[in-house]
């Protein structure tokens, strides 16, 4: 980064990744203990490159499990870009259209909900409440889609579907069901097929993924690793990171379908830097190394799509979901 404070200006490549003066070991290591953050995974991309991938602290700080290149964290808002490319996908397919109304396709949704189309869900831009704020709404719980439209389904429409934006957990929800219902696919294995397996991404998945990995059950053995030295398969391995309350209680994982399409996916820094690399945070939501082997048609909508956004810093707000993505705190909500 070059400012005016620079003396002089770095180019791209250079080796000296400070900043006035300060490395960022050192930025990074202040911030975790301003934040009391035990663990992270930090990734410097140099579009096409990803020259440096490193860990700090902790993933895990009651095993002592380290964060590394390979560690799977919650992605958080980030997992949203995998249902919007979904979504970008089928439409790519001609299976639907931006302008197309969610209730084409799930018939039984409530009758204020009728006329709220495809590409107002993408933006948040629906007016339909947070099932996450409702009374009986439990984070670690498994849910069914019925179960949770039925938590907001009296609740009234907070604005008139596109005059404004606000986010809102029961928008990429529907998405993820409209997805189920033209593919014929569960959303899982559709966003497995064409997008996580298509990539390559070898640190991505979902919660109930998280078991396929290889990685050593440590609490067998005193919370030290010992198969690496028999089985070259457990080195550097790929580990799950872990939460802890404040009574140092482990906070359970939330289960996919209780974030669906909103914040259900869990993965590497390294994976997050190579979607990013494609194209599919931008405003189209997808790249061409996510098309099928067809050269892909550029939809009209591509340069609708985060039309609410225009004005509001939404290179800031990326950084900041990238960023929240690789730290390790209590709470995963």
């Amino acid at each position: 980064m070059n400012t005016r404070e620079h003396e002089t200006v770095k180019t791209r490549g250079s080796a000296d990744v400070s900043y006035l003066g300060r490395t960022v070991d050192e930025m990074i290591w202040e911030f975790m203990e301003q934040e009391e953050i035990p663990g992270l995974t930090l990734a410097i991309v140099q579009a096409p490159y990803i020259p440096r991938v490193v860990g700090y602290g902790l993933s895990d700080p009651k095993q002592r499990r380290l964060a590394s290149a390979n560690t799977l964290w919650p992605a958080g808002p980030i997992s949203q870009a995998f249902a919007a490319v979904a979504v970008m996908q089928l439409h790519e397919d001609g299976k639907l259209q931006m302008d197309d109304k969610a209730s084409q396709f799930i018939p039984q949704l409530p009758e204020t909900w009728q006329e709220i189309t495809i590409l107002q869900l993408l933006r948040h831009a629906s007016g339909l409440s947070d099932y996450r704020a409702s009374e009986g709404f439990d984070l670690f719980r498994q849910w069914s889609f019925q179960n949770l439209v039925d938590l907001v389904a009296e609740e009234p429409l907070q604005f008139v579907p596109g005059s404004s934006v606000i986010q809102s957990a029961t928008n990429f929800l529907l998405l993820t069901e409209v997805v189920e219902r033209v593919s014929g696919k569960s959303y899982h294995d559709f966003v497995t097929e064409r997008q996580i397996e298509y990539l390559g991404l070898r640190h991505t998945g979902f919660c109930e993924d998280l078991k396929d990995f290889t990685y050593e059950d440590i609490s067998l053995t005193e919370n030290i690793h010992q198969l690496f030295k028999k089985d070259g398969t457990y080195i550097d391995p790929t580990e799950p990171a872990a939460s802890y309350d404040e009574q140092g209680e482990l906070v359970p994982r939330i289960p996919s379908s209780a974030l669906r399409g909103f914040s259900d996916v869990w993965a590497s820094a390294m994976d997050i830097s190579i979607l990013n690399k494609t194209g599919c945070f931008g405003a189209s939501c997808i790249g061409s190394v996510i098309a099928k082997p067809r050269k892909i048609k550029h939809s009209p909508f591509q340069k609708i799509l985060y039309a609410p956004f225009v004005g509001r810093p939404m290179s800031t707000l990326l950084f900041v979901f990238n960023t929240l993505l690789l730290f390790q705190r209590t709470s995963l909500f």
